[in-house]
């Protein structure tokens, strides 16, 4: 054969393949863009049941959503998943509701509790993110799972106080300090604390608990040039009344309060022991004596789903 007639030969059967692959481009096309359905499949064949549209593709496309909604696409088995979850889900919110799991109360273990349902831990994690999701329940990484307790409310006033709080909800707390320095003001403390540039001031990191479990972290600004020690005496003791009383404040009362909303850092996170999704309640206050002369101004961050907030 010739060069130009081998030449030729190849172009024909290349062209020879167009109409095919013309045909197979329409065909998927329409299939995309024309959902039409005249009976027949893309051979001219009389399709089977399962091919019609919309039955046998909706049907599959509505099991592929109902397993894509479990997690579970690959098994076949997203419905049966779906109501397991969903079961378990409902027995454990009935035995909370029911007060047979009462708050506070550590739940048994994912594991125990797959034994338990006889069910997978996949299903049993599904279920507990569905509770945890409603506020029924609390997952504390490295410590276990908890049945959620009723928000403690915390009124903010004139003079507010962590201890009379506390009491007027019958709980047990403590507030310790975690550390604390003396350094120069930053612009923001020195306006809230009125005072002059250069100025000095005592900071002290604290965190109150409340049966045991981290509530809140605080950061507290203090003039040092007035409060020079008071760290050690909230060391000896956390009320800051009876610390005031050694530097001749007998009464001091909230200026004012500054409510944030927002996600907790990593160090909150860690520190409250929240998911990092979880919102906290940041608040800014500004406390002064008597003569209306600032004595502290602190950042404190709180909890959101455990502390309700009452503006007295």
């Amino acid at each position: 054969m010739s060069l130009a007639a081998e030449k030729h030969g190849k172009s024909q059967t290349q062209y020879n393949k167009g109409p095919y692959l013309i045909f197979a481009v329409r065909t998927f096309t329409d299939r995309l863009f024309h959902p039409y359905d005249d009976g027949r499949n893309d051979f001219g064949e009389a399709k089977s049941p399962d091919e019609t549209w919309p039955g046998g593709h909706a049907q599959r496309i509505g099991n592929m959503a109902s397993m894509a909604e479990t997690g579970d696409i690959r098994s076949g088995e997203g419905h049966e998943r779906g109501r397991l979850w969903r079961s378990v889900a409902l027995s454990l919110r009935e035995d909370i509701r029911n007060g047979k799991l009462v708050a506070g109360m550590q739940l048994m273990t994912e594991l125990d509790m797959a034994r338990h349902f006889d069910v997978s831990r996949f299903t049993v994690r599904r279920a507990l993110a569905e509770l945890e999701k409603e506020g029924l329940i609390r997952i504390e990484h490295g410590r276990g799972l908890f049945v959620a307790e009723d928000a403690i409310p915390y009124a903010l006033g004139e003079r507010t106080r962590w201890t009379e709080n506390m009491s007027r909800a019958s709980l047990e707390s403590q507030r310790r300090i975690l550390a604390s320095t003396v350094e120069e003001a930053d612009a923001v403390t020195l306006r809230n604390l009125e005072l002059p540039r250069g100025a000095e001031v005592v900071v002290i990191d604290s965190m109150g608990e409340v049966s045991g479990r981290p509530l809140s972290m605080a950061r507290s600004y203090f003039p040092a040039e007035r409060f020079r020690g008071i760290d050690e005496l909230l060391r000896l003791n956390p009320s800051r009344t009876v610390a005031y009383r050694s530097f001749g404040i007998n009464d001091y009362k909230r200026k004012s309060t500054r409510i944030i909303a927002r996600l907790p850092s990593v160090r909150e996170a860690k520190t409250l022991k929240l998911p990092k999704t979880r919102p906290v309640i940041e608040i800014h206050k500004v406390d002064v004596d008597t003569e209306g002369r600032p004595i502290s101004f602190g950042i404190s961050c709180f909890s959101g789903d455990r502390v309700q907030l009452v503006i007295e």
